[in-house]
């Protein structure tokens, strides 16, 4: 958190100075009361300041100012004989009185200066200025402006999500993404919404887990997804996906199926007093997509926790039957999951043959009310004793040690 007063100071470095300084450019060169405006300077001028030194001019200041100006010169000259004093009082030019005298005034229902906003208002008017000087950079842009010999700025951001709303924080993201393409941003965030998974170069994990091993970096810079098709499907599965994002924030990460062990396995680890909150459950969208979830995760070293159905293709099913061959592709996707967990730091636990079945979720329960409801109300009013034992051992394994 910085003084907001310092942000609204204009100089070369800020951007409410460059702001400032791209709007005086267009009022200089296009407005033609800037001539009136320098005729005024000139009349406010000619009665404070001296004329130039060989100039013909009159002296035609303020009696007062030379009055003073001689009493100074008289006392000096009978220490240093043969020293005189002069005054300068300098008036700005056009373009120095923005940067001398401005200031931004919000009026919230109370006209007060920025300063004296609360940080909700000071932040949310940060937002505005980085809203403003991204369409700076794209007015340029689309003129083909080429900025030879201005120097590209580094943003810097600790925690730009403070104080903002979840859209406004995805918007911020957006703006910065802008200035991205012009200058480098670098941000420190703990907020899920100013990560975006497909675009996994850009991220850098830095953690500390304790004081004797002191702080680690995790940062991916190789292709991981090299096939486009795979590529695409990961980037449609996270886009606008704060809550999968929290796999780069966690110790402990979980990846699931689907929302019915998303809801489930916390409810359970609830009643069995085993529930933590650093263990961090993400849901992929279907056991397909796991593979694109583990491929990420062993690319930034992250451990993790896969559960998913082995799906065992049914005895009385012939390969001539129409679901066949869906059954082979889902069955042979355990062989997948347990090769790519052991290119990286993953565990699995498959669950055998459904997780549904395992924890005693009825096919009616699950067609009346959808998987995760089902989920929610069997586990929330079966009898903890009576709660199935592998399902036990799932939780146990989640929440508990053994694998971590």
């Amino acid at each position: 958190m910085r003084d907001v007063s310092e942000e609204e100071k204009i100089t070369a470095q800020s951007m409410f100075g460059q702001l400032v300084t791209s709007m005086v450019s267009r009022i200089v060169e296009e407005n033609e009361r800037v001539r009136q405006i320098e005729q005024s300077i000139q009349e406010v001028r000619s009665p404070l300041s001296r004329p130039s030194e060989g100039g013909n001019a009159d002296d035609d200041r303020l009696e007062e100012i030379k009055v003073f100006e001689g009493e100074l010169s008289e006392l000096l000259d009978e220490c240093v004989p043969g020293c005189g004093v002069e005054l300068e009082i300098n008036t700005p030019e056009v373009n120095e009185f923005f940067r001398l005298v401005t200031r931004i005034v919000v009026n919230d229902g109370l006209r007060t200066y920025l300063e004296s906003k609360g940080h909700g208002v000071q932040r949310a008017m940060l937002f505005v200025l980085f809203r403003a000087y991204a369409r700076l950079l794209q007015r340029e842009a689309a003129k083909a402006a080429v900025r030879e010999g201005a120097k590209n700025l580094i943003f810097a951001i600790e925690e730009p999500e403070l104080f903002l709303h979840p859209q406004l924080q995805r918007s911020m993201f957006g703006i910065l993404e802008t200035i991205a393409d012009h200058d480098q941003v670098l941000m420190c965030s703990h907020s899920t919404f100013f990560v975006k998974m497909d675009r996994y170069a850009s991220i850098c994990i830095v953690d500390k887990p304790t004081i004797e091993a002191g702080s680690s970096v995790k940062q991916c810079c190789t292709e991981i997804f090299a096939e486009e098709e795979k590529k695409k499907r990961f980037r449609m599965l996270t886009e606008f996906d704060p809550e999968r994002n929290e796999l780069f924030f966690t110790r402990r990460v979980v990846l699931v199926e689907g929302d019915t062990e998303k809801v489930a396995l916390p409810l359970i680890a609830r009643r069995m007093g085993m529930f933590r909150h650093e263990v961090t459950i993400i849901e992929v969208g279907g056991k397909g997509n796991l593979e694109l979830f583990m491929r990420v995760l062993n690319a930034f070293t992250i451990p993790y926790l896969v559960v998913y159905d082995v799906d065992p293709i049914p005895e009385d099913m012939l390969p001539t039957d129409p679901k066949y061959g869906t059954a082979k592709r889902l069955f042979e996707m355990n062989n997948t999951i347990a090769c790519v967990a052991a290119d990286g730091r993953g565990r699995v636990l498959p669950v055998d043959p459904e997780f549904e079945r395992v924890a005693g979720i009825s096919n009616a329960q699950k067609e009346k009310l959808g998987g995760p409801l089902a989920a929610s109300e069997h586990v929330s009013e079966a009898d903890i004793a009576s709660v199935p034992e592998r399902l036990r051992e799932i939780v146990e394994t989640v929440y508990g040690d053994s694998v971590w």
